[in-house]
Formats: structure tokens, C-alpha cells, sequence
């Protein structure tokens, strides 16, 4: 189920990605400054630690900002603990013009990619919710180019149903974490 899940939503996201590229190499992009929106594209790589030890993420992210608003859809692959692929939606907040600090928060779907494994049970992993909130500083490279840090607090959650030839178990997992992230906006 979440590959079909999977599918129908990374299109989409994809196109969009396909369109903001566009539109930049066409000359479409508009001075932050004015009034209209501009499209973006943000790239993360990050450390995530928590009870569960450390593991690494990346992140997409196209966004559009007006003016001090930045939002987007973005795809990612988590894997602490388990492997998954979040999908949500970002929003940003920047409070100043050069080098600027910013906040930020991601909310979406924690889709499971975890491969079956040979045990007595059988297990089904069920999409569950994710979210990440904090803050970071954006410092120019250029004028359209940045480099972004981050550290903010992220919550991944799964569900297990392990089926034996006897019962059906339900187990629910919260994946409390920290989440450093370095990103490239361009």
C-alpha cells in the first residue's frame, strides 16, 4: 500500500519541481523584494539523534516565497530507526533582509520503506504523521543563492500490525528527535 501511496503522491511533486525549474531557467524568477511571489528550490542534508541513536536525512523542498513567507511541498528520506519517506508541507517565516534568521515548520505523512523481513510474524507497517519544527539562519551566497543551518525538534510515527498464526499485534511507535539540518537554496 504505501508504494501505491508512494506513487501518487511524488508525481505530482515531481511536476512541480519540473515546473519551478522552468521557470527559473526561462527568467521568471522576481526580486524577493517586490510584491510578487518567487520560486525556489531548497536541498537539506541532516543528523537526527534521539533515544534510538543517530541516522541520517535529505530533503526537497520547491518553495514559492512572498515577500517574508516561504512555503513548499517537500519529499524527503528519513532513516531513523526505520527507513521512510516523509511527505509535508513547509513553512518558513525570515525576519531580516541579509543573513537572515528564520523559523520553520514541516507537517505531513511518514510513509514506511522498510524492507520484509524473515521472522515467525508477519509485518505491515502503516503510514503514520510527521512533523518538524525550529529554527535556522540563512546566509547569501549571491543573490539568489543561500546557505541555510537549522536545528529544530522532528516527531516520526509508525504503525506496526504483526500477524502470527494465533493473534494480530498492534504497536505504535513515536520517534521523538532532533534534527540538525545544512541546506542549499537556489
Amino acid at each position: 500500500m504505501a508504494h501505491g501511496v508512494l506513487k501518487k503522491l511524488l508525481l505530482p511533486l515531481f511536476m512541480f519541481v519540473s515546473l519551478v525549474t522552468e521557470a527559473q531557467q526561462d527568467g521568471m524568477r522576481v526580486s524577493k523584494s517586490s510584491k510578487v511571489a518567487s520560486f525556489q528550490m531548497l536541498a537539506n542534508v541532516g543528523l537526527i539523534a534521539g533515544k534510538s541513536g543517530r541516522d541520517i536525512q535529505v530533503q526537497a523542498i520547491p518553495q514559492m516565497q512572498y515577500r517574508s513567507w516561504i512555503a513548499g511541498v517537500g519529499v524527503g528520506l528519513d532513516y531513523y530507526y526505520w527507513r521512510t519517506v516523509p511527505l509535508f508541507v513547509d513553512v518558513r517565516k525570515t525576519f531580516s533582509k541579509a543573513h537572515a534568521p528564520f523559523l520553520y515548520g514541516d507537517i505531513g505523512w511518514n510513509v514506511p520503506w522498510i524492507k520484509k523481513q524473515k521472522v515467525w510474524y508477519d509485518s505491515h507497517y502503516k503510514t503514520g504523521v510527521y512533523y518538524d519544527v525550529g529554527g535556522g539562519w540563512n546566509f547569501k551566497v549571491n543573490q539568489h543563492n543561500s546557505l541555510l543551518l537549522s536545528a529544530g525538534y522532528s516527531l516520526k510515527k509508525i504503525q506496526e500490525v504483526r500477524t502470527t498464526n494465533f493473534d494480530k499485534t498492534k504497536l505504535d511507535y513515536e520517534l521523538r528527535r532532533i534534527s540538525i539540518k545544512v541546506g542549499f537554496q537556489f
